[in-house]
């Protein structure tokens, strides 16, 4: 018994969609596990940063400016007076400083 040409083609047809969809999916897996190891990442990475920033912690500030004694009952230690503002230190903010050199001659001249 032979196939016709019309069976054969639709056999393939319906194989080349089903790699098509196996591939896509491959894909998208493979998108979305790259996506949720970034951000996995990410968040190990801020919190290591933010573990190391707590133990490099600011001394303990004094208010620049007098507080007056309905401001002293409820201050705390990392509250400064500022121009008649109060700020509060915030641990979510840090400072790098990344230096280079331009030149590819001695440092001191």
């Amino acid at each position: 018994m032979k196939r016709s040409k019309a069976g054969r083609r639709g056999k393939k047809r319906c194989r080349l969609k089903w790699i098509l969809g196996v591939s896509f999916g491959a894909v998208l897996l493979l998108t979305a596990v790259c996506f949720a190891a970034f951000f996995v990442v990410r968040a190990m990475g801020k919190n290591s940063l933010m573990r190391q920033n707590a133990q490099d912690y600011l001394e303990i500030v004094r208010p620049v400016e007098e507080v007056s004694e309905q401001e002293e009952s409820v201050w705390q230690e990392d509250w400064i007076k500022y121009n008649g503002k109060i700020y509060t230190y915030n641990k979510d903010i840090m400072t790098f400083l990344i230096m280079g050199i331009d030149k590819k001659t001695d440092a001191v001249e």
